[in-house]
């Protein structure tokens, strides 16, 4: 309860958030893309149908907590095919006109905490807890953004994908630390983690700009959290990474809506709008994250084969293993070196 005063001002921080009226939420909105609509609509063959949704929906697990909405993760799963009837008008609309409900766009963030006997707010995680129906629309989105990268990422990436596991990742490394061991080898591995990940994301970087006063608004609040801007300056002349990956129009104008105007509340008070982040508690965070991973693991992977790194793995070890990506989490094998223990500078 000490906390109680602090919980609003350190995630607002973390994802650029500001208090806002609901009728001020509710009129931004509205209708932000509308001259947006008459861009190429997508493909017949590229639109959900009624039997992905009843899909997605029987997926869910019952006792899943919801955001404001009265319907339990259980009723849609016991009842998947009679609710994706209903819902599925308004998933064709969401898909065709490109925007999604400012209702799904936020909800209460349930406060978690990462350790034990927890006396800071440092030590409690935010998940968004949103309406199983959004999840169930976000986890169809979630398919197209991952088809997309499937043909794309490298063999290291395994977090988010289709039949990878937490354990495959932690199974190489112990195969190549045998295998070092028995070719009387030192071998080391460089731990990264990303320190407030998926809460630092600058949205624009990913889906494009669509209301430059918003990002704006972001690069203010970084220049008075006095954070590195240059280079996001300079982001604005260059295309989004969807863009870069070949991603179809609609696909991207989707995803700039559900990353507008989103929004959540702390023990049912203020309204937050927020402008940074991947919207934790979102089937979409991790996806959109390993965009932002599979072009940071590209320049590290010429670095590591620059400086011998992964020849000396293949070579004296026999295995082509240059680094495990598990969204933002890496683990980067490196070789001795003279001039120290492992002989890594990152790039």
């Amino acid at each position: 309860m000490h906390l109680e005063d602090a919980w609003n001002p350190h995630f607002e921080a973390l994802e650029a958030g500001c208090l806002i009226t609901p009728e001020a939420l509710l009129a931004e909105g509205q209708c932000q893309h509308v001259n947006k609509r008459q861009q190429r609509p997508p493909d017949f063959e590229n639109l959900p149908t009624l039997f992905d949704l009843e899909k997605v929906l029987r997926a869910n697990r019952p006792g899943r907590a919801t955001g404001h909405d009265p319907f339990t993760s259980e009723l849609y799963h016991r009842h998947h095919a009679a609710l994706a009837e209903h819902a599925y008008p308004l998933l064709l609309k969401t898909w065709v006109w490109g925007e999604e409900p400012i209702q799904f766009k936020g909800g209460p963030l349930a406060l978690i905490p990462k350790r034990p006997q927890p006396q800071e707010v440092q030590h409690f995680r935010g998940i968004l807890l949103l309406p199983t129906l959004a999840k169930g629309f976000h986890a169809l989105m979630r398919k197209e953004i991952i088809n997309l990268l499937q043909h794309q990422r490298l063999p290291g990436q395994l977090g988010g994908f289709r039949q990878q596991e937490v354990l495959f990742g932690s199974q190489a490394l112990r195969v190549l630390g045998r295998a070092a061991h028995q070719a009387h080898l030192s071998m080391g591995v460089l731990f990264v983690d990303l320190s407030t990940a998926f809460h630092c994301l600058i949205r624009e970087m990913v889906v494009g700009i669509s209301d430059i006063r918003k990002f704006n608004y972001v690069l203010d609040t970084l220049q008075n959290a006095r954070c590195p801007e240059a280079s996001l300056h300079i982001g604005r002349t260059l295309p989004c990474l969807l863009q870069e990956l070949n991603a179809p129009p609609h696909l991207i104008r989707l995803l700039q809506s559900v990353h507008d105007s989103t929004w959540m509340m702390i023990n049912d008070k203020e309204f937050i709008r927020t402008h940074k982040g991947t919207r934790p508690g979102s089937p979409v965070a991790d996806a959109i994250f390993h965009y932002i991973m599979f072009d940071v693991s590209r320049t590290l992977q010429t670095f590591l084969r620059e400086q011998g790194h992964a020849d000396f793995i293949q070579q004296m070890v026999g295995m082509e293993v240059d680094m495990v990506i598990w969204s933002d989490d890496l683990a980067i094998p490196v070789r001795p070196s003279p001039t120290g223990p492992i002989g890594f500078c990152p790039p």
